[in-house]
């Protein structure tokens, strides 16, 4: 790693810490370090004078305008889909207000391949108290968008609001891994920004709770990604948007692009299923020609099943998510529980829970089933999420509004009653809930923790 400070801004044990923090072993792809990323990228380290002035990125300008146009289209003012991009351009123009005062850090410049580090305005916070912490956070988080850009991935848009929150989690995983003592210090750092950064502190708390998937996302990234996406933010959980490069296939006399992973085809029947986890506000919105949007209607011999039944029918659209049948299949089989069974190995095919649970939603409620299809939790929450490291499920009522959440066991008990507002597990296996505004701690069995 190359550091350059011609103007001696920083001390010799500050360059010090960075080149040795840089150099702990952090596993990424085919990297071990910070360093390796940046020694084999080829990417300079600049430490750079003054307090630069933040401004609102042109992405965001052009993400407001692209959702502002496709609103417009919508002749149906109360669809899911108008209230949906209403809301997203009320996020857009939340972030613009917000992004000027946002403090300038560090940059890194995909043009010229390199990152500058702001020692001078790192002063300016926390007292000048925090310069180490925000030396060796603003490296690791610059280092993520290096890691973003290299070669073959490049090419791949830029995603404001996926990339930034995706670089934090990764600059706090690394400290995490690291085992550096900044970890606590960065996470509250990045829980208390005001624009979408601070996603990626949920991120950080979903992926040690146990959605082990966050990672290889990471490593992953950049991908293919929809123009100007938003990724959904429930109760504080975040489901980042998938790539648009499944590969393509010919349904229909038609070649189309499945805007999902873990799709397959049976071209006998023409029937295109899902196989593994997936997510996306609507099925209708995945496929797609050449850039063009198609309805299944127009795809012959395609049909949508609600998860439930196939009657031969297409049906209607449907925000929740969906599987695929052809009703010419006759290796289609229906499991207990109206259960569409299109895997090979016989396990349902909708989005799994935790290993051998799958979540199911019926009538737009949700609950938990296992490989036989034996209801575990009742079908009858707002949403469940993943089990925790303590074997629980949180479940969040089906009236909105009030949001109010609770935590089910394996059984399917409420062992937690749903009266919070929030509930998030700590490293200790204790929660941290909130209810009317107060903040308490609690343990596993709902009682308060003193």
């Amino acid at each position: 790693m190359q550091i350059t400070d011609q103007k001696s801004l920083l001390s010799k044990e500050q360059l010090s810490l960075l080149k040795r923090c840089a150099k702990k072993t952090f596993v990424l792809g085919r990297y071990h370090s910070l360093d390796e990323i940046l020694t084999k990228l080829n990417v300079e380290v600049i430490i750079e004078p003054g307090i630069q002035q933040r401004s609102i990125p042109s992405y965001l300008e052009e993400s407001e305008k692209y959702w502002i146009d496709r609103l417009e289209e919508i002749t149906d003012r109360d669809s899911m889909e108008f209230t949906d991009i209403r809301d997203d351009i009320r996020i857009i123009r939340r972030e613009k207000e917000l992004w000027r005062n946002m403090p300038l850090r560090g940059l890194y410049d995909p043009k010229n391949n390199i990152i500058k580090l702001f020692p001078e305005e790192m002063q300016t916070e926390y007292n000048g108290k925090c310069m180490d912490e925000l030396l060796v956070s603003t490296l690791a988080h610059e280092t993520m968008h290096a890691y973003f850009n290299r070669p073959r991935h490049k090419r791949m848009p830029y995603v404001l609001f996926v990339e930034e929150p995706l670089a934090e989690f990764g600059m706090l995983l690394y400290l995490k891994e690291t085992r550096s003592s900044y970890y606590g210090w960065a996470h509250k750092d990045v829980s208390s920004k005001k624009t979408c950064y601070r996603y990626g502190a949920a991120l950080m708390d979903q992926y040690l709770q146990g959605e082990a998937s966050l990672r290889d996302y990471l490593k992953s990234y950049k991908i293919q990604l929809e123009d100007y996406v938003i990724p959904s933010c429930w109760n504080g959980t975040i489901s980042l948007p998938q790539s648009g490069l499944s590969g393509s296939i010919v349904v229909g006399g038609k070649k189309v692009i499945p805007q999902w992973h873990g799709f397959f085809y049976d071209k006998q029947t023409e029937t295109l299923g899902l196989d593994g986890d997936w997510r996306g506000r609507c099925v209708f919105d995945f496929m797609q020609e050449r850039g063009r949007i198609y309805s299944y209607e127009k795809l012959k011999n395609i049909y949508i099943a609600d998860g439930f039944r196939c009657d031969g029918h297409a049906y209607t659209l449907f925000s929740e998510k969906n599987v695929i049948v052809s009703p010419n299949n006759k290796t289609y089989k229906q499991g207990s529980n109206d259960i569409p069974l299109l895997r090979k190995d016989n396990t349902p095919c909708i989005e799994q829970n935790v290993d051998g649970l799958y979540k199911i939603c019926r009538n737009g409620l949700w609950g938990v089933v296992d490989k036989q299809q034996n209801i575990i939790v009742p079908i009858k929450y707002g949403f469940v999420y993943t089990m925790d490291a303590n074997e629980l499920i949180m479940v969040v009522c089906p009236d909105f509004p009030p949001c109010q959440c609770g935590l089910v066991n394996r059984q399917g008990i409420e062992q937690v009653p749903l009266i919070y507002e929030q509930i998030a597990i700590k490293s200790d296996g204790t929660y941290r809930v909130k209810k009317s505004g107060k903040e308490y701690i609690i343990d596993k069995y709902g009682n308060r923790i003193h």
